[in-house]
């Protein structure tokens, strides 16, 4: 009867064994899955980051846009003027 116990032990102790290395070899490999998708999430935020800065970098500035807009007033009040004295002349 005590060999019978032990060939159930044994039994048990590979099966379990077996179990424990499936085990951490599944945790190891969904591990390695984890720091792979950790460094692309790293790469991603610095070149989101470096685009923030590219797109930042490029808004005008409120005096150049100042600047513009006293120049595109100046050119309607041109064309207003020349709109109304061809009027008057029409007249």
């Amino acid at each position: 009867m005590e060999m019978a116990y032990m060939d159930y032990q044994v039994l048990f102790n590979v099966a379990l064994g077996g179990f424990s290395f499936l085990a951490g070899f599944l945790i190891k490999n969904l591990w390695d899955e984890v720091k792979g998708l950790q460094e692309t999430d790293k790469k991603t935020i610095d070149r989101l980051s470096a685009i923030e800065t590219l797109v930042a970098g490029n808004y005008i500035t409120r005096t150049e846009f100042s600047h513009t807009m006293d120049r595109l007033f100046t050119k309607v009040d041109l064309i207003a003027t020349s709109v109304a004295d061809k009027a008057d002349r029409s007249h």
